[in-house]
Order: structure tokens, then C-alpha cells, then sequence
């Protein structure tokens, strides 16, 4: 569900339904029909907000993750669609992060929202 979501987004970010940072009710209504054909499920408006609001808190984690000062030496390898890094670096996190792992992401999700 989160890449058609991500796609939903971008294409109604697109097409300007997406003003000082918020989905306006109209880019809500297509998404919500859009992803319900998709994904063959029942969701709504109140859904996607929520969900919204769960990818945007594994974005933040991410975002730190290439940009925080101390973690800020991985990069994405387009080639390969991976994340990259030195030993020291991937140790560093798991100290960091034992409890905790930021979910899956995709390359769009990456490449969209982080610039």
C-alpha cells in the first residue's frame, strides 16, 4: 500500500493539489479512490492522514539517517537501489538504533521527498 499511496501523492502534488505543504480535499478524494482501486480495499480520507502521518515519521528517521550530523555518511546508490555506507558507519547505527529499525523505503520515496 505505502508505494501506490507514494505514488498517489506525487502525482497529486503533480497536478497542484497540494498547497503550503497540505493535500487540499480534492487531492484526498482521488487519492482515496485511486489507491481503493489498487490495492482492492475500503480506506478513506481519515485512513490516508493517518497513514500520512506514520510515513512521515519514518521519512524523519530516514532524513536523519543521510543527513543527521552523527549518521550523516550513508548515501543511496541509484545503480543498485540500496543504501551504502562504511563498516563503521552501519556499526554506529545499531548501536544507536537496537531497538528500533526505520521501515522499508522506496527509491521514489527517497529520491521525492528528500529534495
Amino acid at each position: 500500500m505505502d508505494a501506490a499511496f507514494i505514488d498517489a501523492m506525487v502525482q497529486q502534488q503533480e497536478k497542484g493539489n497540494r498547497l503550503h505543504g497540505n493535500f487540499t480535499s480534492q487531492a484526498y478524494a482521488n487519492m482515496v479512490e485511486e489507491i481503493n482501486k489498487k490495492v482492492n480495499m475500503n480506506l478513506t480520507k481519515s485512513h490516508l492522514k493517518n497513514h500520512l502521518k506514520i510515513l512521515k515519521s519514518s521519512f524523519s528517521q530516514w532524513y536523519d539517517m543521510f543527513n543527521g550530523i552523527s549518521l550523516s555518511r550513508f548515501s543511496w546508490n541509484a545503480d543498485t537501489q540500496l543504501i551504502e555506507a562504511d563498516e563503521q558507519v552501519w556499526d554506529k547505527l545499531i548501536k544507536v538504533s537496537v531497538c528500533h529499525t526505520p521501515k522499508p523505503i522506496t527509491a521514489k520515496y527517497v529520491s521525492g521527498w528528500m529534495t
